[in-house]
């Protein structure tokens, strides 16, 4: 669970959006009365412990996300970016913050999800 919720075993080492998804997913376990203390410590530990590498490492200096990585990917390697028209096929949260990255780093505003 560490090397995961650190972004160590990612696709992009020190993705944010790993610890992201396990804290949401504790708090709907928690609502649902499904954390017993084992867990509830072993996820507060996970998370002080992905703080403290993102904090004290340079891990995340570079792309931090999957959706990131693509548009920077995207940028690098497509000409006139500006002026072209995108079609984003995506499936739910990250499709979502890959739009928003394209739109926020391109300033291009021919982008439809």
């Amino acid at each position: 669970m560490f090397r995961v919720a650190t972004g160590l075993d990612s696709q992009i080492l020190g993705d944010f959006e790993i610890i992201s998804q396990l804290k949401s997913s504790f708090n709907e376990a928690k609502s649902f009365g499904l954390i017993n203390t084992f867990l509830d410590r072993l996820i507060n530990a996970v998370i002080q412990a992905s703080k403290k590498i993102k904090n004290e490492t340079e891990i995340s200096s570079g792309a931090t996300s999957v959706a990131f990585a693509s548009v920077q990917y995207i940028i690098k390697n497509v000409e006139n970016i500006g002026n072209k028209n995108i079609l984003l096929f995506g499936t739910g949260k990250i499709g979502r913050n890959t739009c928003e990255n394209l739109v926020k780093h391109t300033k291009n505003e021919h982008i439809a999800d």
